[in-house]
Order: structure tokens, then C-alpha cells, then sequence
């Protein structure tokens, strides 16, 4: 058990440290959230270790429930609601879920005490704090655990690594209630040789090693979230900004002209509008178009990339692949059935794109259709969830490359819009 809390506390240490070395200067709420869930199971299974070896013979071994268990279902359904809402919620309510973890926490540290100078006895009182600890957290796990997995079903639009997180929790939690029933029900089953230590060593065991699984899916998709904004970041380098810049870019490249950033929305220097929002919309060229403007030799022949390229817009339009966030170059040339190297030279040779500019068009180009939809409609729509659900993996890449491609940020392009 020693081990398996040691194993713990260093896996979420290193969590800790990625969220620390790879956060932006102003994180995301979601992460912030996990960086908090991370740093409870570091604190837990430390606290765990260190009482194992300072206090071998204590009572508290027979059963001393942590305060800390009271803070892993609200933080999850936190970041659900998080994930789903995309905006903060009023700091009175996140206070209220955790004032009986702070209570909990009161009593944990004056029978902490009591231990500490009774030699390792413990008071008469702690039957009644592991008892209401205990059920709380069941019902904690219950409750939130249920809510959270309601909250993931409605996330179609989100990373498919974010979604399996939530669920992933949320049935270990769902599964610590139903062995916590299973044991307070058949508890009179077992043989006479097992002890009330054996099972709750045992417990402990189970216990400490889900807080690790969830340690390290949690490492799992800030990694994903890394490697994505990177993706996306890198791929949004030569990205077209305004006016100016396109006609640089013509310019430049006389033989290549791409039709689809001559739709871009252009901006007034001094008015910051909009100029013409009916042209906000994205048109993805045909591959007869771009194959009259692109005559430039390749390994694979110009009529080839032409059927690819036809075929992949297609599919984009029709089956909306890029509202897939985790969408990738082999999926995707698996998807329309063509080597992945012949997508991958006709996307960037033919097309003149990287992988991620073209899919990331296509999303903005939605996000656009809804915005001009919204504001036909008088209404005004939650934006990162119409990012979330065109198929963006996180708020700041959808800022990002939404700004680069438009010249505004999402709020100043539906009020300068308007």
C-alpha cells in the first residue's frame, strides 16, 4: 500500500509539473480545475504516506477517513460544467460545494492533533467523523457522479480525450459507491479469519490505486491538449490576416491564388466593422478551380490531387468531419479511403494548406454561420460552445486562429458585426 500511495504522489507530481511548465500565463478554468483535482490526489496520497511510516502502530490505521475525499466529486462535475458552459460560475455557489469538505477538514486536523499528543491513540469522537465522512462522500460520488455523466452525454462537440476523462471518473466513483453497498450488505458473508483491518486495508488498497488511474488519464489529456494546441498553432503560422497581408501574399505567389481567403471578412482601420458579413462564409475551392490556378509538377499527378481534393470536400461538407476535435491526417485519409501521403501532398502542394489550416477553415466557417444566424435571430449565442461543437479542441486555439483569420475576436466580431 505504501508503494502504491508512493507511486501516486509521484505521478501527480509530475502532472503537476506539466500543468505548471505548459500552462499559458493565464489558464483556461478547465485546467485550473484539473490542476486542482491533481494536486488534492498529491496531497492525499503523500498525507497517506507520511502518516504510514511516522505513525506505523497508530489507531488511525483501523480507519481515519481524509476530508480530502470530500473534494474529488465536486471538482469533477466543476469541469464538466466547465467544459460545458465555457464561463465562470458565481463564486458563492463553488463556495457552497465546499463547505463540508472545510468543516470535514476542522475536525480531520484536531483528531490529527489528538493523535500526535496521545501517543498514537485515537479519540472517541472519530467513529462519528469517519461515519459522516464516509456517507457524505458516497453520496458525493453518487450525486456528482451522475451529474457529470449527464453533462458529458450533451458535449458532442468536445475532444473525445475530455469526454472519456469525465466518464472515466465518474464510474470509478459510481463503482467506489457500489463496493462500499457491497461490503456494508454482505459484510457478514465473509469468513471469520478476514478482519475488519484485512477489508479496510484492502479498501485503502482499491482506493489508492483509482486515484492513480485518474492521475494519470488526467496527465493524458493535458498531454493531448499540448500536442494539439502546438498542432494547431504551428499550422496557423501562414495564415493570411487582413487585406494587406493577402495582397502580399498574391503578390508573391502569382501562380497560386486561393479563392477561399478572398472570402475572408475585411476590416476598416478606423471603424473596426465588418464590412460585408454576407461574405463571412467560407467557399472551399473546387478542384477544377484550383487545378486551372495551380500547374505546378509533383510526385503525384495534378489529376489525382484533383479527385482527392474533390473527394475530401465532399466528405467535409456533407459528413462535417471537422467538427471531429480529434481529427486527424491518418483518420482522415482513412475516412475517404486514400493513402495518407497522397492526402497529406495534395492538401499542401495542390491546395497550398497544412492539414490543420484546412480543417480549421471548415470550423471557423461554421462558427461564422452560426454568429450571423444568431444575430439575424437577435440572440446572442454562447461562443465556445459553438466553437466546441464546430469541432475545436480548446478556447484558446478557437481564439487564436478565429482572430488570425478574421482580424477580430469572436466578441468584437459579433458587436462589430451587428
Amino acid at each position: 500500500m505504501n508503494y502504491i500511495s508512493l507511486l501516486g504522489a509521484f505521478q501527480a507530481l509530475i502532472i503537476l509539473g506539466i500543468f505548471g511548465v505548459f500552462s499559458a500565463p493565464k489558464p483556461i478554468d478547465s485546467d485550473r480545475i484539473l490542476n486542482w483535482l491533481v494536486a488534492c490526489i498529491f496531497t492525499h496520497l503523500t498525507g497517506s504516506f507520511i502518516m504510514n511510516k511516522a505513525f506505523p502502530d497508530a489507531e488511525i490505521h483501523n480507519g481515519y477517513v481524509t476530508f480530502i475525499s470530500l473534494l474529488y466529486a465536486p471538482l469533477l462535475w466543476l469541469y464538466a460544467l466547465k467544459l460545458q458552459q465555457g464561463r465562470k460560475l458565481p463564486g458563492i455557489k463553488v463556495f457552497l460545494l465546499f463547505v463540508p469538505a472545510g468543516i470535514a477538514a476542522i475536525a480531520y486536523f484536531i483528531i490529527g492533533g489528538y493523535v500526535i499528543t496521545h501517543g498514537g491513540k485515537t479519540p472517541v469522537f472519530i467513529a462519528v467523523y469517519n461515519n459522516a465522512v464516509g456517507y457524505f462522500s458516497l453520496v458525493s460520488y453518487s450525486f456528482y457522479g451522475i451529474k457529470s455523466l449527464n453533462i458529458s452525454q450533451r458535449l458532442p462537440g468536445l475532444s473525445l480525450s475530455g469526454k472519456q476523462l469525465i466518464r472515466l471518473i465518474a464510474i470509478i466513483f459510481m463503482g467506489v459507491v457500489a463496493l462500499a453497498l457491497i461490503l456494508s450488505v454482505g459484510s457478514g458473508m465473509f469468513p471469520h479469519e478476514i478482519s475488519y483491518a484485512d477489508i479496510h486495508l484492502w479498501i485503502r488498497i482499491v482506493s489508492y490505486t483509482t486515484l492513480l488511474i485518474i492521475c494519470l488519464a488526467i496527465g493524458r489529456v493535458k498531454i493531448l491538449s499540448i500536442y494539439y494546441h502546438h498542432m494547431e498553432t504551428a499550422a496557423s503560422g501562414n495564415l493570411a490576416l487582413s487585406g494587406s497581408s493577402l495582397a502580399h501574399l498574391i503578390q508573391d505567389e502569382k501562380d497560386f491564388i486561393v479563392p477561399a481567403l478572398m472570402e475572408y471578412p475585411l476590416v476598416k482601420d478606423g471603424e473596426q466593422r465588418v464590412e460585408n458579413a454576407a461574405i463571412a462564409s467560407i467557399e472551399m475551392p473546387s478542384a477544377e478551380t484550383v487545378l486551372q490556378n495551380r500547374q505546378k509538377k509533383s510526385g503525384l499527378a495534378d489529376e489525382l490531387q484533383a479527385d482527392i481534393i474533390e473527394k475530401v470536400n465532399h466528405q467535409m461538407m456533407v459528413e462535417k468531419l471537422y467538427t471531429d476535435p480529434d481529427l486527424s491526417l491518418d483518420r482522415l485519409a482513412v475516412l475517404i479511403k486514400v493513402p495518407r501521403h497522397h492526402l497529406s501532398e495534395s492538401l499542401n502542394k495542390y491546395l497550398g494548406k497544412s492539414f490543420y489550416q484546412y480543417v480549421n477553415e471548415y470550423r471557423i466557417n461554421q462558427v461564422v454561420e452560426e454568429m450571423e444566424r444568431a444575430r439575424q435571430n437577435n440572440t446572442v449565442p454562447n461562443i465556445l460552445s459553438v466553437a466546441f461543437e464546430a469541432g475545436f479542441h480548446s478556447k484558446s486555439s478557437f481564439n487564436q486562429y478565429f482572430k488570425k483569420t478574421t482580424g477580430l475576436t469572436p466578441s468584437a466580431y459579433l458587436k462589430n458585426g451587428a
